[in-house]
Formats: C-alpha cells, sequence, structure tokens
C-alpha cells in the first residue's frame, strides 16, 4: 500500500515537472513572436496604405503596440525572476491571458481593415492573417490550446466574413484557408503530443536513474558494512 502510494506521488511529480517543462519551453520558443506579431501588422498597413482607412490602421497599430509591450513586460519579469518562481501556477493564467487579447486584437484589427470591394486587398489580409497563425505552431505548440486559441482568433474573424459574401472567388479562398488550417490543427496536435510525451519521457528517465543510483548506492553500502562487521 505504501509503495503504491509512493508510486503515485512519483506520478505526480513527474507530471508537475512535465507542466514546469512545457512552461519554460513556450517562454524560450515565443519570444520573437511579439516582435514577429507587430512587424506582421505594420508589414501589411505599409503595403496596403492607400487602400485601407488610416484611422482604423493607427488605431489598430497602437492598441496592438500597447498589448505587445505588456507582453514584453512579462517576459522580462520571467527571465529576470529566480528560477524556484517559474511556475505554471504563476506564469500560465498570466501568459494565456496576455496571448488572447493581443490575437484577439490582430484579428479583430485585421476585420475591421478588410476592404468590402477591393479583392487584392482581402486576398492580402487572409495571407497574413494565415502566415500569423500559422507562425503559432512554431511559438506555442508546447501548448496545444494555447496554440489553437490563437490561431483561431486572428483568422477565424477574416475568414467567416468572407466565407458569407456574395462572390465565388471570396468564398473559395474562405473554404480553402479552412481547409487548409485543419491540416495545421492536425499537425499542432501531432507536435504537441510528441513534445509533452519527450518531456514525460526525460523525467522518467532522470526518476529511473535516480532510483537505481540510490540502489546501487546502498547495495555499495550494505556490501562494505557486512566487510566490517
Amino acid at each position: 500500500m505504501n509503495s503504491l502510494g509512493h508510486g503515485q506521488d512519483q506520478d505526480r511529480v513527474i507530471e508537475q515537472q512535465v507542466r514546469t517543462d512545457r512552461l519554460h519551453q513556450l517562454f524560450r520558443q515565443s519570444f520573437s513572436a511579439i516582435f514577429g506579431s507587430y512587424l506582421g501588422a505594420a508589414m501589411l498597413c505599409w503595403l496596403c496604405w492607400d487602400r485601407f482607412d488610416h484611422r482604423i490602421i493607427l488605431i489598430w497599430l497602437v492598441l496592438l503596440g500597447c498589448s505587445s509591450l505588456v507582453r514584453l513586460h512579462l517576459f522580462v519579469q520571467w527571465f529576470g525572476c529566480p528560477e524556484s518562481e517559474r511556475t505554471p501556477a504563476r506564469w500560465e493564467r498570466r501568459y494565456w491571458i496576455t496571448l488572447m487579447v493581443s490575437a484577439g486584437i490582430w484579428g479583430g484589427g485585421a476585420l475591421a481593415l478588410m476592404p468590402v470591394d477591393d479583392r487584392v486587398s482581402q486576398v492580402l489580409v487572409m495571407l497574413f492573417t494565415v502566415g500569423m497563425s500559422v507562425s503559432a505552431v512554431s511559438c506555442y505548440s508546447a501548448y496545444r490550446y494555447m496554440t489553437l486559441s490563437s490561431m483561431a482568433l486572428v483568422l477565424l474573424p477574416c475568414t467567416l466574413w468572407l466565407l458569407f459574401q456574395p462572390a465565388p472567388m471570396q468564398v473559395g479562398v474562405a473554404l480553402a484557408v479552412l481547409v487548409f488550417s485543419s491540416f495545421v490543427v492536425g499537425a499542432t496536435c501531432k507536435l504537441s503530443d510528441a513534445l509533452e510525451k519527450a518531456f514525460r519521457l526525460t523525467r522518467q528517465m532522470e526518476r529511473t536513474h535516480s532510483l537505481s543510483t540510490r540502489a546501487a548506492q546502498n547495495d555499495e553500502r550494505a556490501g562494505f558494512d557486512d566487510q566490517h562487521r
């Protein structure tokens, strides 16, 4: 009974370690995403400066800049705190909130900029939103649902808008994006599962090595005691 309880305790320890490993991986992977997100928005506005409403552009860039500064501050706090304080309980929720706000601003701003009668600009907006959503896979893959949520917030507003437009080309672009996204979602789930399994396997190997080392030391100590009796 004690052995079973001890094993369950060890499993809980491993699960907590895996969760912490995922959090550390998330922060290491996604730092550049702060700048990439704003740069992507700025490039889209620059390319379509004469096609978009300048007032909406400025509002979008200001809001996105504020959310980027908040996220940057979060990273500064993370890298500046001791290793012992980098725990999921303290950082996961804060990361979730800042990312969802930033992704929502990106997707909502792209929809607000979407011109009604300019097909070229519509395609450009969709191109950038697809690029931003796909980049989420490389940045947030340690957390499956975080990746999928950020992709949905960036991609779905414009895609759903196009889906209900009258022109066949617009509907076709929306359907193509949805089909492509389904493949990305599948790849995201597989990558996230693979990362979690790798983290868990590493921790289990460390536990096994620690147990075998401890057993070897106990055997050596017992043999030494037997020789001196």
